[in-house]
């Protein structure tokens, strides 16, 4: 378990290479009714191998490069 204080954006990574990153502001963490929040839907034999926070200035990076795939 890991304290996170919602600046961070989560990681997941499956152990067939799929990567997802989400803000941790867009993950509902209240609800009256909550049975928990499906964050990535995996196919049949497939896992989530790794779980990390990453600091939110990289992500200025990642929208950089974006930017330059998009005009080549």
């Amino acid at each position: 378990i890991r304290s996170v204080t919602g600046e961070e954006d989560l990681l997941l990574i499956t152990d067939k290479g799929t990567i997802i990153r989400l803000s941790l502001e867009q993950i509902s963490t209240l609800k009256r009714a909550t049975q928990g929040v499906r964050l990535i839907n995996l196919k049949d034999n497939c896992t989530v191998a790794t779980v990390a926070t990453v600091v939110k200035d990289d992500e200025t990076e990642l929208e950089e490069l974006n930017e330059v795939k998009e005009d080549e």
